[in-house]
């Protein structure tokens, strides 16, 4: 039997309790209510220190020229590297292969001068027998032949950033220089007549340790699937910083290694995808297939 001191402190004890039950309750009953506003709240913080993180980076983006470009380090620090490849020809509702993606981290000095080849998209012929330039920087070209019913593409160019001036292909002897690639799409081609003979689909795509392979109905009747064999690597592929060019078929893409065309050393009609690189940077990764048209590229830091 409690005293009066003890029944005091439980009368205590026992208000708190449903004090604190009755604020619980009320919390979950107007949870439904507030969560909107929560989640509001969360997302305007992230974008705050999104805005804030961004506020002290500073890009700079190139375009398709044509020609080379440079980038002098404005301070010392840690630049990350983006690039993208630009995609092949497409034909007839068939598709050149994407341009791939690379990214990466270097340190650079104050000084410092980095070359930029931004990578030029394939061409799809629109008629019998057109002869359709590659695109810059390592895609394959293609010479027509009118005796066909052959629509062909080109080659997508790849995109890169080294240490030294010059197209990828002319770097073979100063891989060391080279900083990061981006892999260009293989040409798509149509064939009028689909009979087992023919070889029609899609081009493959760029970029990535190993280039995409040719879409094509090599070995089928009349269904493109991706042809694997003979892909662009790390270390091989039709040749270093370019695609293949062709005649009566679509052309190879540009890349680390460029991709083979369509006649050789399949015979699969469409171009093959060339491969990316990123060994030569810190934290990098490439992928294949994302970019279609021109490539481009950025550069980018942050200020203190």
């Amino acid at each position: 039997m409690l005293n009066n001191k003890g029944f005091a402190i439980s009368t205590v004890l026992y208000s708190l309790l449903l004090m604190g039950t009755l604020i619980l309750f009320l919390l979950i009953g107007n949870l439904s209510f507030e969560r909107t506003s929560t989640n509001e709240f969360v997302a305007n913080i992230k974008d705050e220190l999104i805005e804030l993180e961004n506020r002290n980076k500073v890009e700079t983006t190139f375009s398709y020229t044509g020609n080379g470009q440079t980038y002098v380090a404005p301070i010392t620090g840690t630049y990350t590297l983006e690039v993208w490849g630009a995609s092949g020809g497409s034909v007839n509702g068939y598709t050149g292969g994407s341009g791939g993606y690379s990214s990466g981290q270097v340190e650079l000095n104050a000084g410092d001068t980095l070359y930029v080849y931004v990578g030029g998209a394939g061409k799809g012929a629109t008629t019998r027998g057109e002869s359709l330039a590659g695109g810059y920087n390592g895609g394959g070209s293609v010479t027509g032949n009118s005796n066909v019913n052959h629509m062909n593409a080109s080659g997508g160019g790849a995109t890169h950033i080294a240490r030294r001036d010059g197209l990828l292909s002319t770097l073979e002897s100063y891989k060391d220089q080279i900083l990061i690639v981006a892999g260009g799409g293989g040409g798509a081609r149509n064939q009028e007549n689909h009979t087992t003979a023919a070889r029609w689909g899609g081009g493959g795509s760029g970029g990535g340790t190993t280039g995409g392979g040719a879409f094509s109905n090599y070995a089928t009747t009349n269904t493109p699937w991706e042809i694997t064999q003979n892909v662009a690597t790390q270390t091989t592929g039709y040749a270093f910083g370019r695609g293949a060019d062709a005649t009566g078929q679509s052309a190879g893409g540009g890349g680390y290694y460029g991709g083979y065309n369509g006649n050789s050393p399949l015979y699969t009609g469409s171009g093959y995808g060339g491969s990316g690189f990123v060994d030569n940077v810190s934290n990098g990764y490439t992928v294949n297939g994302v970019q279609t048209g021109n490539g481009y590229a950025k550069i980018s830091y942050y200020a203190e």
